[in-house]
């Protein structure tokens, strides 16, 4: 997960970006994953790194969700690791259980 994130970030940010159809973008994604993967995993095609990286991104999109709340409540004198632990707690209770 961390080499797709890897790649789509440096795909993402380049100057060729957004002159780009989406299978293009996509195997560019592909490309740079398998390039810089450990070679004992498997090649992955464009659909699959698609579809992993939107599963990634939606569980992300989720937490940070979870995050905010606790934020939001602006409690004073707990750090930021007591917040982000509160909000992998409340993540999982909102969204693991209902797998």
């Amino acid at each position: 997960d961390k080499v797709l994130i890897a790649a789509w970030a440096n795909t993402s940010l380049d100057i060729v970006g957004t002159d780009q159809n989406r299978d293009a973008y996509w195997a560019r994604i592909s490309e740079y994953y398998n390039t810089h993967k450990e070679s004992s995993w498997s090649e992955r095609n464009p659909n699959a790194i698609n579809c992993r990286y939107t599963l990634i991104n939606r569980e992300t999109s989720k937490f940070c969700g979870c995050l905010q709340q606790i934020l939001n409540k602006e409690e004073s004198g707990r750090t930021i690791a007591e917040k982000t632990n509160d909000a992998h707690i409340l993540f999982s209770r909102k969204w693991m259980l209902k797998k």
